[in-house]
């Protein structure tokens, strides 16, 4: 019997059959097995995973399809998938790309219908040979804490249009060779400290198109080999040195068509190696005369398309390699000599350019500089845009005529008007006008016809503006003697000879007041002269 016992208990235990819990020897057993079995079953789908073609899955119900250039296991460099349904984290469909080890370049692009809601981070880190991963049209909404993470193959990672609106602290770290991280195109609020670590190489980042109002001070204090970073098309309101600290190797930013309305002293500091700044299409009213400080090596620096009214007198003493500014579409009334001469002689070149277009310059001696430039540069297309150059000569009385002619209109309408007559303010210089009340109201085409030769409606310049409460004419500025009247200078300069003028014009100038004042002297003798003939003759 105790024979017939024992043979049974090693038939159910040799049968993978186990006792009731009460024999815990039994039970240990058991459990040790049912371990060994489930990883010899993780093996196993893994080997068959890898035999399972990635680059080839046209009689499988999978979510995703790939085309690849090697239909071969192990053969292919470059995959290209479409996701097409729902693409879960888990999905086993991530171990198939164990069978194309040699990939270098993995493209994935959600299509209608499909969903693509993580970063396969898993299946990127078996891809030892991977060197540019893109997605398109993915839903991640945030990109996590070591999405992309040792992975020292991988060079380019674009994630552009995936709805990302958040990328958590150390989302990018230890890459040490990645090249270019693109985030354009999609949804992301702010730009959070601890992103982007230990990414030695890292030569550009584009994160444009976005929704960002806020930059954390030292958020690319880890990029010291950043070449390229842009911002544009965001919402940006504040930039401050902090921002930019550890910027040191940085050649081009770009901040094109944010809400910047100020640029602070020393603002650009950090990046001392900076070549090209592009701060257009912002709000910016106002710039430290120190905003550009220590930047020696800036050449192109575009303002344009802001809400400009002045310039520092010395603005780009600190930036004296400026060869490309761009200035137009502000509402600059007054660019003077002081704010360009640290520069000017940069203009003079081929390679140069200045734009100040549309804006709203005052037709004075201010702009007198701009003259002596066209005639110094080289630069066919520079002469050409100064050509161009309109700006706004004031019409003495023409706002208070104005007025008064508003005010008159209101007392015919109302049936008030005493006179019936609207008087221009210039009586005392002789240019005394009379208007019609009822003329004026009938825009009277003889009215027209007094200023006929002032005024040619057929010319794309001289057209009637009001600019700063003032009424005048957009005037092309070399039909203007801007240098009459001039001030004299409030200050001692001794770069005023180096002004770049008109040197005959200057010279008339120079000789007409000579010729002036040696008559003077003359009378002044004369009167002298017989003065002390009469004190002799009286006494």
């Amino acid at each position: 019997m105790k024979q017939l016992t024992k043979l049974i208990f090693m038939i159910l235990v040799c049968g993978g059959y186990s006792m009731p819990s009460s024999h815990s020897s039994v039970q240990t057993i058991s459990t040790s097995d049912s371990e060994t079995i489930k990883n010899l079953n993780n093996i196993n789908k893994g080997e068959k995973a890898a035999q399972i073609n990635i680059c080839n899955l046209e009689q499988r119900q999978v979510p995703i399809f790939c085309t690849c250039d090697a239909d071969k296991i192990g053969n292919a460099t470059e995959a290209n998938c479409v996701i097409l349904d729902v693409l879960k984290p888990d999905d086993i469909i991530w171990n198939y790309f164990m069978s194309q080890p040699l990939l270098e370049k993995l493209s994935f692009k959600v299509r209608i219908g499909g969903n693509m809601s993580h970063v396969p981070t898993k299946a990127i880190r078996s891809l030892t040979q991977l060197k540019q991963i893109n997605f398109r049209h993915a839903n991640f909404e945030e990109i996590t804490e070591g999405a992309f993470a040792n992975e020292p193959s991988v060079i380019v990672v674009d994630i552009a249009e995936c709805g990302i609106k958040q990328l958590k602290s150390h989302a990018f770290v230890n890459m040490t060779n990645i090249d270019f991280i693109n985030l354009d195109d999609n949804q992301i609020l702010e730009i959070n400290r601890e992103v982007f670590v230990n990414l030695p190489v890292l030569k550009k980042l584009f994160i444009n198109r976005n929704n960002i109002t806020s930059l954390h001070d030292r958020a690319f204090k880890h990029l010291t080999s950043l070449l390229e970073l842009e911002l544009s098309y965001n919402n940006i309101e504040v930039i401050t040195t902090e921002h930019f600290i550890g910027l040191k190797s940085l050649v081009s930013l770009s901040l094109r068509s944010n809400k910047i309305a100020m640029l602070g002293e020393h603002t650009f500091i950090e990046m001392q190696e900076l070549q090209k700044l592009e701060i257009d299409n912002n709000l910016i009213e106002y710039i430290h005369p120190k905003a550009f400080e220590n930047m020696r090596n800036l050449r192109t620096l575009n303002l344009s398309s802001n809400k400009l009214k002045y310039l520092a007198a010395d603005i780009f003493t600190g930036a004296l390699s400026i060869n490309n500014l761009d200035l137009q579409n502000n509402t600059l009334v007054r660019v003077t000599f002081d704010n360009i001469k640290p520069i000017i002689t940069n203009f003079y070149g081929v390679s140069s350019y200045l734009s100040l277009d549309d804006n709203q310059l005052t037709c004075d001696c201010n702009l007198a500089w701009i003259k002596g430039l066209r005639n110094e540069t080289i630069n066919q297309k520079l002469k050409d845009s100064l050509d161009l150059l309109t700006c706004f000569e004031e019409q003495n009385g023409t706002l208070q005529a104005s007025q008064t002619m508003e005010n008159d209109k209101a007392h015919v309408t109302s049936g008030k008007s005493k006179t019936g007559e609207i008087s221009d303010i210039n009586k005392s210089k002789g240019k005394h006008r009379v208007y019609d009340a009822n003329n004026y109201m009938k825009d009277n085409a003889n009215n027209d016809n007094e200023h006929s030769s002032y005024l040619d409606s057929t010319s794309k310049f001289n057209r009637e503006k009001l600019v700063n409460g003032k009424v005048g004419y957009m005037k092309n500025l070399f039909d203007v003697k801007v240098e009459e009247p001039c001030p004299e200078q409030s200050r001692d300069d001794p770069m005023t000879s180096e002004q770049p003028s008109n040197h005959r014009e200057n010279a008339a100038v120079a000789s007409s007041a000579s010729t002036t004042y040696v008559p003077n002297i003359a009378t002044i003798g004369q009167y002298l002269y017989f003065l002390s003939l009469l004190i002799i003759v009286v006494v």
